[in-house]
């Protein structure tokens, strides 16, 4: 493998000659950093005038970084002479390399139609990639409400590419609605990162707004060490918006960092079957507990205010 430097040093006219000889398998198997290497050297438009399929091949050995290296104008080229079809068929990772290297106005040059068949093809590893800012600009250039009318699995998709400064950056408004798209199932695998960045920028009457069966979707997207961290108010309602059975449903460890987080104050306010169903599912219920005198059952690790 060869860097920058020495990829330079064989001159643009037997770089053409080995571009010329390779297919899509070897741009491939040589990765971002030497494709991109070669293009630099070369030049994008010498590239281009070896054909359109050429331009693909090229297009299938850049990663991110290239495309990124490459700079907007020159990435919008690309999909303009290799046509949007042919970089969705490349697959949802290769649309999140190209994705990740616009900007808002590259992404609005490309037009709302196209960013949204984009949003499409990629999965929830592929938005991850690109990070929760990008994200926010593809939302922001397709609309929330055309991702919501994909399904809830894209809803999802999107949501776990974010984190609590992108979820800022979208408004609460925007945050409970793309919530509310979700079910259990799509709330419980945004990850922690995802699910507590919601969490954190809504309000206990937000968060109230949603299903009890969506709250223990939220909550099981959780990690443990996550649930204290929390805010009592946004802890709070969640705990008290879900139903017994839903509290069972979500991860002992979880529902026993939500305990650390909220005051004793917030606990005794809780109904006995809340109680009793939160010492269930910390496995409590050994002590044969019903949920009275909840606070003397269950003594936090850490000082409650």
């Amino acid at each position: 493998a060869m860097d920058m430097a020495q990829v330079g040093s064989i001159g643009s006219e037997h770089i053409t000659d080995m571009m010329g000889a390779m297919d899509t398998s070897h741009f491939q198997a040589m990765g971002g950093d030497q494709t991109f290497a070669m293009v630099d050297t070369l030049g994008l438009e010498a590239v281009m005038s070896m054909g359109i399929d050429k331009v693909a091949d090229v297009a299938v050995g850049l990663d991110m970084g290239g495309f990124q290296s490459l700079g907007v104008d020159q990435t919008i080229a690309i999909v303009e002479t290799i046509g949007l079809d042919t970089v969705i068929g490349m697959g949802g990772e290769k649309v999140a390399d190209v994705v990740g290297a616009l900007d808002q106005t590259g992404l609005d040059t490309i037009g709302a139609t196209a960013v949204a068949g984009m949003v499409e093809t990629m999965d929830m590893g592929n938005f991850q990639s690109m990070g929760g800012a990008q994200t926010v600009a593809v939302l922001e250039t397709v609309g929330l409400e055309t991702v919501i009318e994909m399904g809830a699995d894209k809803v999802a998709d999107v949501a776990g590419g974010m984190d609590k400064s992108s979820f800022e950056a979208l408004g609460a408004s925007q945050v409970v609605e793309m919530a509310s798209a979700m079910d259990q199932q799509n709330l419980s695998s945004l990850g922690d990162i995802a699910a507590s960045g919601m969490i954190e920028n809504l309000t206990g009457d937000q968060l109230g707004a949603l299903e009890s069966d969506q709250l223990a979707g939220l909550a099981n997207s959780l990690a443990p060490a996550t649930a204290p961290t929390l805010g009592s108010e946004q802890v709070s309602s969640i705990v008290s918006n879900m139903d017994v059975a839903s509290i069972g449903s979500v991860d002992g460890g979880v529902v026993n960092g939500m305990m650390e987080a909220l005051p004793d104050s917030m606990i005794d306010a809780l109904g006995v079957d809340h109680q009793g169903a939160i010492l269930d599912t910390m496995g409590a219920d050994l002590l044969g507990s019903d949920g009275s005198n909840f606070c003397l059952l269950y003594t936090s690790p850490s000082p409650r205010a």
